[in-house]
Order: structure tokens, then sequence, then C-alpha cells
């Protein structure tokens, strides 16, 4: 899946630009041309721009962090650090590099299915950071749910749909966000429907906002 974010493609060949763009298929994509060798400077990009894929031989502004180098194209991470997760997608490339414990996505988001929901990021998370997460409990229970980031654990209460935002702090090596529901249960189990998954949270979105450099 290409990134939907917005996206900008920079190069000097306007035929390879086209057919990327066309591959890409990104509707919030943009093409600058450039002349040959000449660096990409961050006014080119908008400052809503999150993916940069640059076609050719074209330094990279500063700031920009490299995802994947291929066949003369390099595919690029700029603008905010932030990192969001939209849970009415199913996968998030470039951001998370594995999921685990979550059921499909929906129209409103994802429900955790099983005891526990793990999601490994592509990038370590930031040492300081603040973990904002919109979703509720299932059946709007005020049952806990834990969530674990590094060495550290903190309970949260999401009994009716809300954002909560939690502050991290951690040694910067840390890349996994782990949410434990040990209460989950099936409506099967609970005589409901026969829906076997072991539904808890209900996540809505997700976003890892570093904390501002003092």
């Amino acid at each position: 899946g290409a990134p939907r974010e917005p996206f900008v493609m920079v190069g000097s060949d306007h035929s390879a630009q086209y057919r990327a763009m066309f591959y890409v298929d990104n509707p919030n994509a943009v093409s600058v041309v450039l002349p040959p060798g000449e660096p990409v400077v961050a006014s080119q990009i908008s400052p809503d721009a999150r993916w940069l894929l640059v076609v050719g031989d074209h330094a990279l502004p500063a700031g920009a962090r490299v995802k994947a180098a291929f066949g003369g194209f390099v595919l690029a991470r700029v603008g905010s650090a932030d990192v969001g997760i939209d849970f009415t997608q199913g996968a998030w490339p470039g951001v998370v590099s594995r999921a685990q414990g979550l059921s499909g996505p929906e129209p409103w988001g994802t429900w955790s299915d099983g005891n526990r929901v793990s999601l490994e990021f592509v990038d370590p998370l930031p040492a300081d950071f603040s973990l904002v997460l919109k979703g509720h409990t299932i059946g709007d229970t005020d049952r806990p749910v834990t969530v674990v980031v590094g060495s550290e654990r903190r309970e949260i209460h999401l009994p009716k749909p809300q954002e909560l935002s939690l502050s991290w702090h951690t040694d910067g090596t840390a890349r996994t966000i782990e949410f434990e529901i040990p209460w989950a249960q099936s409506m099967k189990e609970l005589g409901v429907s026969e829906d076997p998954r072991k539904l808890g949270l209900g996540f809505v979105s997700l976003r890892v906002i570093p904390a501002a450099s003092p």
C-alpha cells in the first residue's frame, strides 16, 4: 500500500515522474521538477508533506529520514516527526512494521482480538513523547487496560469513546507499544452472538507526539 498522506515527488525526468505518480496512486501527491543533480530544499516541499519520493540523483533536504531506496528512487519521511495510526486502515507502511492482536478494520476503527495488542514501529519511539489514544472498551466497561512501553506500565480506563494523552519517558530504544486486556471476552462466550473474537478495546486512532525539545 502506498502512503496516503501528503506526498511529494521530486526529479528531473518528467516521464519517469509521470509513471511513478501513476503507480503511487495517491490523491495527495504533488510533483516537483528540478534541474538534474540539483538538491531538494525544504522550501520546495509543502509544510504538510509527510513523504518525499526522489527520482534520480538529488540530495535530500535536512531532516528527511530515508525509508527505502531502490532502482534510482529514494523514499523518505519528511515534515513533522509525529507518528499517526488511523485504525480504519489495515496497515501502516513506513510507520508500523508489525501489528498483533488486532481484528480487521471497520468503518469506525479496529477491535482488539485477544488479551494483548502489540504495535511494533519501524523507527524507535522518541525518548520523551505523548501517546494520544482515541478509543473505548467494549460494553462501556470501566475495566482497566494496561499500556506498556519499555519498562513502564500505565493503567487506562476508556468506558466511553474519548481521547487520552499519556506522557512517556523511555531510554530511546523502545519500538513497541503493548496493550494488555486480560478480561477480553467473546460474544460467543457471553452467549450474545456467534462472534468468536475476544474483544476488549476499540482503537480509533493513535498518535506519538515527540516532546518539545527544551
